[in-house]
């Protein structure tokens, strides 16, 4: 008994220096909800899930994020997004090809003028998120530092236009561009206009690559529950192989940007 209580009262006089000394854990066991307790007696739920949409320098993406917390300040992430990139030298064009009963201009099908490929990326990445300052109440903004990465595959749809098949009629075909065509690819006067969504589902290129982003995200949610945040980032994307996007632009393997986003989700 003698052994028991002195082990008993070192182990009360040392635990309060070893939780000073050690990074803040969680602590507390989790209840049927999973919502935990940290020293300070705040709420720190375990889970989340949440979905968001960025506008990058490059084009745009829609991702999903499942986290995990590991302790006080970490949290594991998981993401899935899908986007597209587009060259900064992208400009719609529409011809003039009439005019109505009430005097207005209608023109052809907007297109790119120029455009060779669509590329579109699906990602898949793994990393974390570092807390550097909580909210001081209710009415606060938690700040965190997002750190993630993992592999990228390409997806490039040929662009395709509806074009004149020659001057003298009004009779029209679909082209891509395959090298041999330029000239009539590229010849203005003579495109009637874009497809859309219509074609090249059935000539898709996949391309693989790597995938790096780094940013800060801005919580300002009312509950400890919920998740509302802005996030701003950079992100690079290497890929095996050249991506031709335009014409005249020389491809590229590497694409670097910034973007701002906004995500939503529910903690648990």
């Amino acid at each position: 008994m003698r052994i028991i209580f002195i082990f008993i009262t070192l182990s009360a006089l040392f635990s309060p220096a070893l939780a000073q000394n050690n990074p803040a854990p969680i602590v507390g066991k989790p209840s049927k909800h999973y919502l935990l307790f940290n020293r300070d007696g705040e709420e720190v739920y375990a889970h989340e899930f949440s979905g968001g949409f960025r506008l990058n320098t490059d084009g745009w993406n829609a991702f999903l994020e499942l986290g995990h917390r590991k302790n006080e300040l970490f949290t594991n992430i998981y993401q899935f997004e899908v986007g597209e990139t587009k060259s900064p030298k992208e400009r719609k064009s529409a011809n003039p090809i009439g005019v109505d009963f009430f005097g207005n201009v209608y023109t052809t099908h907007p297109y790119v003028y120029g455009k060779q490929n669509i590329f579109y990326q699906a990602r898949l990445s793994i990393g974390q998120r570092y807390l550097i300052g909580n909210k001081a109440n209710k009415n606060g903004v938690e700040v965190s530092a997002v750190y993630l990465g993992g592999l990228s595959m390409g997806i490039l749809r040929p662009y395709y236009l509806q074009v004149y098949i020659d001057s003298s009629s009004n009779a029209t075909e679909y082209i891509r561009y395959n090298g041999s065509n330029k000239t009539q690819f590229l010849d203005a006067y003579n495109i009637l206009g874009g497809t859309g969504l219509q074609k090249g589902w059935d000539e898709l290129k996949w391309v693989p690559g790597l995938y790096a982003r780094v940013g800060m995200r801005f919580d300002w949610a009312a509950f400890n529950s919920m998740v509302s945040a802005l996030e701003v980032s950079v992100s690079g994307q290497y890929y095996f192989q050249d991506i031709a996007i335009m014409v005249d632009n020389k491809p590229h393997k590497f694409f670097l940007n910034a973007s701002v986003g906004l995500l939503f989700g529910k903690k648990w």
